[in-house]
């Protein structure tokens, strides 16, 4: 039988599979920090690293400091990433962080994607319609109705 985690902790299991190459991974279990409120659900959100985003006291920095260091971390390691980083801030500060540190988050965000998002990064998505390669455009319904 495995031991109890000490308080604050989760007991994750990871279950055993085979490798493409044939090697077989056992089963395991270990404990891991609980980084939820109680009830809330399985924990989907990987931990941030410390420093990531500009190092301690990120939140605290003027606005002008904070979009070079966020521009600094998309050149370092991508656009998504950076987005993903601040995201997982806002999630795991929801609880913690005070309002006035959530609407800079939000605010960063919103720079972030202005900045540096293209089309289809995160913005609202647009629909595309497959347009039939025999039909000029537009001409679509026209010729379905007329069909012959």
């Amino acid at each position: 039988m495995a031991r109890a985690c000490k308080p604050g902790q989760l007991r994750v299991r990871r279950k055993a599979y085979t490798r493409r190459d044939g090697t077989r991974v056992r089963a395991t279990q270990f404990c891991a920090k609980d980084r939820g409120a109680p009830g809330r659900g399985p924990k989907v959100i990987p931990p941030l690293k410390e420093g990531a985003l500009g190092g301690p006291g990120f939140l605290s920095k003027p606005e002008r400091t904070r979009h070079k260091l966020l521009a600094a971390s998309v050149e370092r390691d991508g656009y998504r990433t950076t987005l993903g980083r601040l995201n997982a801030l806002e999630v795991f500060g929801k609880r913690t962080f005070s309002q006035k540190e959530l609407d800079t988050i939000e605010a960063d965000r919103q720079w972030l994607v202005r900045k540096f998002g293209g089309p289809g990064s995160f913005g609202p998505r647009k629909r595309r319609r497959k347009a039939n390669p025999g039909t000029p455009p537009g001409l679509g319904s026209l010729v379905k109705a007329l069909k012959f």
